[in-house]
């Protein structure tokens, strides 16, 4: 069940761990048979998992193009409990990642250069290791 909130306040400071995915994360899904959401959560317990509303447009448009694997991936998104946001004023996927990455998000992507930038914020980041383990950036 994809929760959708439109305008999630960046600024408010909270303890919950909050996980932003990636549109390759979500792709993962399909092609390595990964289930990201309890991967994550074996390792930080119980997590917020959100989707930028660039990434499930992404999504999309991959699925009307004919990708399988992010037909799956939009299909098992539904199914999950992720809540979508609007990062205003970013147009880029990469850029409302990283905004999100400043505010505190843990972003899980598999994009290096997008993860060296977060690591270059200081910021925290999840991706795929083996094709078949998620790693960590940083201890949380």
């Amino acid at each position: 069940m994809l929760i959708i909130e439109k305008k999630v306040n960046l600024t408010q400071k909270t303890e919950k761990i909050r996980v932003a995915v990636d549109t390759n994360m979500l792709l993962a899904v399909s092609q390595l048979k990964l289930d990201i959401v309890q991967e994550v959560q074996n390792k930080l317990g119980k997590v917020e998992m959100y989707v930028p509303a660039l990434v499930r447009k992404e999504l999309e448009k991959l699925g009307k193009e004919g990708n399988s694997h992010a037909r799956v991936a939009a299909l098992w998104l539904q199914l999950q409990e992720f809540k979508e946001l609007e990062v205003w004023g970013e147009k880029s996927t990469d850029k409302a990642l990283l905004a999100l990455a400043k505010e505190g998000f843990i972003i899980a992507t598999n994009d290096k250069e997008l993860r060296q930038s977060i690591k270059n914020i200081q910021g925290k980041s999840i991706y795929i290791r083996k094709k078949k383990v998620l790693e960590f950036s940083a201890e949380f």
